[in-house]
């Protein structure tokens, strides 16, 4: 009996920590704004522009004009907002696939990442609490979009 009781301790200890593995800590828009100006990309605001019914509290907007490329931060009212926007978007970005040749999906604790390859274009989406990240580009600066959001995601592992 003892022993039954102890392994089911350790099990529910073992639960509880794998559960909190994959928790993140979200970016803040700041740090979005100081990790792409470090990169030399071109920050636009766009708060002012966003839409107040879709839970949007801030949105930055940083561009590579050498590459052509953007990536879109934004940070929403709460998760379930967050949650929402994210599966619209993935919703989007599928329907304008087509034919897609490759995807992703991430979904652990509060992270969430969806990504697709298709008809020469990448599309990206991921959330970390109540933000978002999201970028629709050409397949041709994939390589250069895929680096700069791994480091805005190593950065939420902290």
């Amino acid at each position: 009996m003892r022993r039954a009781v102890t392994i089911a301790l350790m099990c529910i200890i073992m639960i509880f920590t794998l559960t909190a593995c994959g928790e993140r800590t979200p970016l803040t828009s700041a740090d979005f704004e100081s990790m792409a100006t470090s990169e030399g990309l071109t920050i636009t605001d766009l708060t002012a522009e966003s839409d107040d019914s879709e839970g949007i509290e801030n949105e930055i907007y940083a561009e590579n004009t050498a590459e052509n490329w953007a990536v879109d931060f934004a940070v929403l009212s709460d998760e379930t907002a967050a949650q929402q926007a994210f599966a619209n978007l993935k919703t989007v970005f599928e329907a304008s696939a087509g034919n897609a040749t490759a995807t992703t999906s991430v979904n652990v604790g509060n992270y969430q990442s969806y990504s697709i390859s298709s008809n020469g274009q990448y599309m990206y989406v991921s959330r970390t609490g109540n933000t978002l990240i999201y970028t629709q580009t050409e397949s041709s600066n994939k390589e250069s979009v895929k680096d700069f959001i791994s480091k805005l995601e190593d950065a939420t592992k902290q």
